[in-house]
């Protein structure tokens, strides 16, 4: 499945005011990670002028059951493409972020596992079974691979999507042996609802001005940094918020990206004002959705081996293994009433063969900005994007 062609749906969730003192050394060091890689792979997947979603909660699901799996080199190189954080603490973080948000009675939030393997052809360690099952509650699904596997995998991640992403995968190559999945769904109405929107101007990317449908609503939670401005608006429970962060003038949000960090953006929202200030806001509705291959931005953070017939992923199959296609699908719907988004993650794995190259504030998104829908807790985003046009 070396050229498969897939679509992925992602958004981006964050978590709210955090006690830095609170956070053992264990859930910083992962957390700082979190959202430092989760800002990289915005800033790597994004195209100038294009509109683009991710949903770190999802593809970090599915590249630690990669990892769980991987060995020697290969091995290394993921976790040094998670800023050194081990695949264990990697895997208890990604599962604990998964566990409280699951937890809300306030939202609907999934983000199952599921794991699929040529019958007759591989056999997955049970050691793997295992770890990967207990962290994510992995279903495991063995199949022919036939025309009937791809009609089940696409149900599968349908189904856990409210309908949202289909057609994950086209066909199975008969080189394919085992794919591991992530489907993350979120819908939450906001605390506060909007009573209407109103016709706005909003400048794309481009420079051309057109009107657009605005939220419009002063909020408390106003924060800075880098010279951008910034403010949440939370969803009903408060378990999570909408972040947005608005580039200075003449800054393209990619620019932005390029100059701050994943962990400054979390710190500068953690450390929010919430009282003394209030922030007139404006929020464009949209609806859109992405998809792309994850496999270039990985490889350019150090991820090399596991897309070569060098790759050793021992640690879940005995037959040599490599990684062909990271298939990320991302939808996300922002209106008056709240956000839905839902993501999907595929790793596929080919049998390794011949060697191959591998006071009052204004916020007012009236231009191109980031985005982020994230946990109140931690601050950690779970789907974040950028809005280059309307």
């Amino acid at each position: 499945m070396r050229k498969l062609t897939v679509v992925l749906l992602a958004v981006i969730l964050m978590a709210a005011p955090l006690n830095a003192m609170a956070e053992t050394q264990k859930a910083a060091s992962f957390n700082q990670m979190y959202a430092d890689v989760s800002a990289r792979l915005l800033l790597k997947t994004a195209k100038p002028g294009e509109n683009t979603l991710i949903s770190p909660v999802s593809v970090f699901a599915a590249m630690s059951m990669a990892q769980n799996g991987a060995k020697g080199t290969t091995r290394t190189e993921m976790i040094n493409a998670f800023s050194g954080v081990s695949a264990k603490k990697t895997t208890d973080g990604v599962s604990s972020l998964i566990r409280r948000v699951s937890g809300s009675k306030s939202m609907q939030f999934i983000s199952p596992c599921s794991i699929w393997y040529r019958t007759g052809e591989i056999k997955l360690k049970s050691s793997y079974r295992t770890k990967v099952s207990n962290a994510f509650g992995a279903e495991i699904n063995g199949s022919k691979f036939d025309r009937k596997t791809v009609d089940d995998i696409n149900a599968w991640a349908a189904g856990k999507t409210n309908d949202k992403i289909r057609n994950i995968i086209r066909r199975l190559d008969d080189d394919t042996m085992l794919l591991l999945i992530n489907a993350t769904c979120f819908k939450a109405a906001w605390a506060e609802q909007y009573p209407n929107s109103v016709k706005r101007n909003f400048t794309n990317s481009g420079g051309r001005t057109k009107k657009a449908a605005m939220l419009e609503m002063a909020e408390n939670n106003y924060f800075e940094i880098d010279g951008a401005k910034g403010f949440s608006k939370l969803y009903r429970g408060g378990d999570t918020a909408f972040v947005a962060i608005l580039p200075p003038k003449g800054m393209t949000p990619q620019q932005f990206l390029k100059k701050t960090t994943g962990s400054a953006i979390r710190k500068a929202y953690l450390n929010r004002e919430k009282a003394g200030v209030t922030v007139k806001t404006r929020i464009p509705k949209f609806r859109y959705s992405f998809s792309t291959s994850l496999v270039k931005p990985f490889i350019s953070m150090g991820i090399r081996k596991a897309f070569t017939d060098d790759a050793d992923f021992s640690g879940m199959s005995d037959m040599p293994l490599l990684i062909s296609d990271i298939v990320h699908k991302t939808f996300i719907d922002l209106n008056e009433n709240g956000t839905e988004a839902a993501a999907v993650t595929a790793v596929i794995f080919d049998k390794a063969l011949a060697p191959r190259k591998m006071e009052e504030k204004k916020v007012y998104l009236n231009r191109p900005f980031i985005y982020q829908i994230v946990e109140t807790k931690t601050g950690l985003p779970l789907f974040e994007g950028i809005i280059n046009q309307l």
